[in-house]
């Protein structure tokens, strides 16, 4: 897409490109890249979420934290 323009005289690159492209909604999304780490579906039992419901009034009233990565029995 680039070596039109630069035969016309404009100085572009890639990015630029894609800018306009982007801007003018030439571009297809992009697809995802990895794959997933996280298995949901796994015979575990997951624990209750103690703090659902609860109305919280004042700063300090409840302190969470994520306990995952410690191994347990």
């Amino acid at each position: 897409m680039t070596a039109r323009p630069r035969r016309d005289g404009w100085r572009v690159n890639r990015k630029r490109v894609q800018r306009g492209m982007r801007r003018l909604g030439l571009l297809q999304p992009q697809k995802r890249q990895g794959h997933s780490t996280t298995q949901s579906r796994h015979s575990h039992s997951r624990y209750p979420n103690r703090i659902r419901g609860l109305r919280v009034t004042h700063p300090y009233q409840v302190w969470v934290g994520d306990l995952t990565y410690i191994r347990l029995r």
